[in-house]
């Protein structure tokens, strides 16, 4: 039986991308030992056509303190992490019903030999990495640049700036055509941000008051400071500066309705995506 103090953690880790997830995993096994992190384990899907790589981490004791861990160090590891998820789902679902392959391990060098480039026994395909080597990277014209970050009470601008950004082709990723009826409106946020290299966020009064818009703009943010790098446009719907949250205020933005903003917001996000 499972204890009810027991915790679980399933994250959604980058099978192409993989040998770029050591580092989380050797961060997890040196800030926590055996009995506050009791169970560690790579889950791997190698079917062809829905490749995944997911990391179980199970906690005794201080899960509060992993908690808060995760949100100053990985926050982009924390919008990757798979809810709802209980230990029969895990177990019958996912190792029995859809025959993923398992490999628990309690050191880095253990894990280190297991999650390669070249393809082993748990990795039955080679990473990007060595596929990149051959056939040179993926310009897929199907990734996002921009993530439209909004309050549902602003649809009608929102509903513009993506009409204008379609017609410069930019790709854009806007939750009107991209969440049906009967999706997980969580697991489709963090899809379309994990496709976006550039948010923008559409600052108002509802923005303010949204949780969900809240929540991108928390991601944006934390991956900026961690990575250093431009990643977010402020544009600024009726909002005076004193309103920004304090960390915002000292962001150029671009205020809506003003004469050549959209001139101006299309300029910028070419800029980026040279500088990048």
């Amino acid at each position: 039986m499972i204890d009810i103090a027991t915790k679980f953690y399933l994250f959604n880790l980058s099978y192409a991308r993989r040998t770029d997830e050591l580092e989380f995993i050797k961060s997890i096994l040196a800030r926590f030992n055996n009995e506050e992190l009791t169970g560690i384990t790579l889950l791997v899907n190698n079917n062809p056509y829905n490749l995944e790589f997911l990391l179980l981490v199970i906690f005794e004791k201080n899960d509060t303190e992993f908690d808060s861990w995760l949100g100053i160090h990985y926050p982009q590891k924390k919008m990757n992490y798979l809810f709802n998820y209980s230990i029969d789902d895990i177990i019958f679902n996912k190792l029995n019903k859809n025959r993923y392959s398992s490999y628990s391990f309690s050191t880095f060098e253990q894990v280190s030999n297991i999650v390669t480039d070249k393809p082993n026994d748990i990795f039955l395909f080679a990473s990007a990495n060595i596929v990149e080597q051959k056939w040179g990277k993926d310009e897929s014209i199907f990734k996002y640049k921009i993530f439209l970050s909004h309050s549902s009470f602003d649809k009608p601008i929102v509903e513009r700036i993506f009409q204008e950004l379609q017609k410069e082709e930019i790709k854009v990723w806007f939750d009107k055509y991209e969440i049906d009826g009967g999706d997980s409106i969580t697991d489709k946020l963090n899809e379309g941000l994990a496709k976006s290299d550039i948010g923008l966020l559409c600052y108002s009064r509802n923005f303010l008051n949204s949780k969900w818009a809240g929540d991108e703009m928390k991601y944006f943010f934390r991956n900026r400071m961690a990575s250093g790098k431009k990643n977010f446009i402020i544009l600024n719907i009726d909002l005076e500066i004193s309103e920004f949250p304090p960390l915002l205020q000292d962001y150029k933005h671009i205020k809506v309705n003003t004469e050549g903003w959209m001139e101006d917001l299309i300029a910028v996000i070419r800029k980026m995506k040279i500088e990048q």
